[in-house]
């Protein structure tokens, strides 16, 4: 059992470092179509490689950061949802009604799921914003503008949701315009921890 527990151990970092080697040569790559197209050449060159290398290393470690606390917390949501005698039962051939404690531990875990979405959104802004001057050191803002709508798209955002689109974000499928209806939380949900 303890061998095939390293034996899982390498493997998780051969693919990790194979991942990171994928993503690098992935990231060079990009970076000389960028120099081609902008006709970058000399020092000019060589500094937006460098900044845009270290613009892709943030931004994926953002995503990393995000995902690796959104998995902990479904591993977390899952052994609850083992542990709770009624989650997805069937009463009558009707799946059983949650209970008022049971849907506040629903909507906490939602809020918290969303809360950190956002939390992911504001680094990945942060970063973006410290890029968009450094990369405007070498590049003109039509360029710098092209860098971060392609980089976007690679990381699989669609272009208008990061200002409010009208299909659904990534808060859940809540509609900010909507919410929950009839009036938002001020209803007496549980105990008030939301």
């Amino acid at each position: 059992m303890a061998a095939f527990g390293i034996l899982a151990a390498n493997a998780q970092e051969e693919a990790s470092t194979n991942r990171a080697a994928k993503r690098a040569e992935m990231t060079v790559k990009s970076a000389e179509k960028f120099v081609k197209e902008f006709n970058l050449e000399g020092d000019a060159q060589k500094s937006f490689v460098q900044t845009y290398s270290h613009y892709v290393e943030e931004l994926a470690n953002c995503d990393s950061a995000v995902k690796s606390g959104s998995s902990s917390e479904s591993n977390q949501a899952g052994k609850k949802k083992a542990g709770s005698s009624r989650a997805g039962k069937k009463v009558d051939g009707k799946k059983a009604e949650l209970t008022d404690a049971e849907a506040t531990e629903k909507l906490n875990d939602m809020l918290a799921r969303q809360q950190k979405a956002i939390e992911g959104m504001q680094a990945r802004l942060e970063v973006q914003k410290k890029y968009v001057a450094e990369f405007g050191k070498v590049l003109t803002p039509a360029q710098v503008y092209k860098v971060m709508g392609r980089q976007r798209m690679q990381a699989g955002q669609r272009p208008g949701m990061q200002q409010g689109g009208h299909n659904r974000g990534s808060m859940g499928g809540m509609r900010p315009d909507r919410g929950f209806g009839g009036g938002g939380f001020d209803g007496g949900f549980g105990d008030g921890s939301f």
